[in-house]
C-alpha cells in the first residue's frame, strides 16, 4: 500500500522547476520592456480623414452625328474633402472600408471641326459641373510597417448642384466668322463612377493618386460625355480605433 502513496519530494521538485522557468520567462520580458502575456484585441482600425489636392478632369466626346471622338483635358482644379476609414476585423489591420466626400469641379472647353466633307463649320463645346462624389471603396495594405504602401478600388455617385453644357457653331465660310449658340445638352444632376489607385499611409498622414472612369453624362442622344479625372490628394488622419 506505500507503493501507491505519492512521491511528495519528486512532486516539489517538479513545481520548483517549473516556478523558475516561469520565473526566467518573466524576468526576461521584463528586461526586454514587453509583456510577458499579451491579450489580442479584435477591435478593429478607425480614423477620420480631412484630404486637399488637385483633380485633372478628362473628358471624352463622342458624337455621332459629326463623326467625331476626342479626349479633352480640362483645367487643373482643387479638390478637397472628409472621410472615414474603417477596418475590417480578423484582416490583422491591412483591409479597411474607405468613404469619402470630395468637392468636385470641372471647366471643360472643346473645339471641334466635324469629320463630314460638306461642312466647314468650327464647333465649340463648354462643360461646367460642380458637385460632391461621394465614394466607397476597399482598401488594401500591402505592409504593416509605419508607413504602409496601399491599393483601393470602388464606385461613387456624384451629386452636381451646378452643371452647364453649351454647344456653339462657328460658320466660318464668310470673312467675319459668327457664333450660333444652339441648344446645350441637359446634364444629369448624378452619375456613377468607378475609382482605383494606390497611396501611402502612416497613422497621420495620408497620400494618394487615383484614377475616376465616369459613365455617360448625355446617354440619349447622339453626344456621349464621360467624366473622367486623375486625383491626387494628401491629408491627415485622425485615428479613434486601436491603431498599432
Amino acid at each position: 500500500m506505500m507503493q501507491d502513496c505519492p512521491d511528495a519530494q519528486k512532486g516539489l521538485r517538479q513545481l520548483t522547476y517549473s516556478y523558475a522557468i516561469m520565473t526566467k520567462v518573466v524576468e526576461y520580458n521584463i528586461c526586454q520592456n514587453a509583456l510577458a502575456y499579451t491579450k489580442k484585441s479584435s477591435k478593429a482600425k478607425k480614423a477620420v480623414t480631412i484630404g486637399i489636392g488637385a483633380a485633372l478632369p478628362i473628358f471624352r466626346f463622342e458624337n455621332t452625328f459629326h463623326k467625331h471622338n476626342a479626349t479633352q483635358l480640362g483645367e487643373l482644379v482643387p479638390t478637397f474633402g472628409i472621410g472615414l476609414d474603417l477596418g475590417i476585423i480578423r484582416t490583422k489591420g491591412r483591409a479597411s472600408f474607405q468613404i469619402e466626400t470630395n468637392y468636385s469641379q470641372v471647366n471643360i472647353l472643346h473645339t471641334f471641326t466635324p469629320n463630314l466633307f460638306d461642312l466647314a463649320d468650327i464647333y465649340e463645346q463648354e462643360v461646367t459641373l460642380k458637385g460632391l462624389r461621394n465614394t466607397i471603396a476597399l482598401k488594401y495594405n500591402l505592409s504593416q510597417q509605419k508607413t504602409m504602401p496601399y491599393l483601393f478600388g470602388g464606385i461613387g455617385l456624384t451629386s452636381n448642384f451646378e452643371q452647364k453644357h453649351i454647344l456653339r457653331r462657328i460658320e466660318d465660310d464668310s470673312s467675319v466668322p459668327f457664333v450660333i449658340d444652339t441648344q446645350g445638352l441637359a446634364l444629369p444632376k448624378s452619375d456613377l463612377f468607378a475609382l482605383g489607385g494606390v497611396g501611402l499611409i502612416s497613422k497621420n498622414y495620408f497620400v494618394e493618386l487615383r484614377y475616376e472612369i465616369g459613365s455617360d453624362l448625355n446617354s440619349k442622344t447622339d453626344q456621349s460625355l464621360y467624366n473622367n479625372r486623375i486625383t491626387l490628394m494628401a491629408g491627415y488622419r485622425l485615428p479613434f480605433g486601436k491603431y498599432k
